[in-house]
């Protein structure tokens, strides 16, 4: 992750704070809601790589049969 998406991913949370409290959250909720949905996202990008990664294995492994 570069700066800028670091900073969209800043106001990204800090939007989603700003919601949660004009919704009725507070304290621990406020805080872990955001971490947790934040994990979520860092796990779905890790599985989308590590699925792009053993593809691009497959790729190379049929290439390499092939050729």
């Amino acid at each position: 992750m570069n700066v800028t998406q670091g900073l969209h991913e800043q106001g990204r949370n800090d939007d989603a704070i700003r919601a949660k409290a004009s919704g009725g959250r507070k304290g621990e909720e406020l805080f872990f809601e955001p971490a947790i949905e934040d994990l979520q996202r860092a796990a779905d990008l890790d599985t989308q790589r590590t699925v792009a990664a053993d593809l691009m294995e497959r790729i190379d492994v049929r290439s390499e049969a092939v050729a």
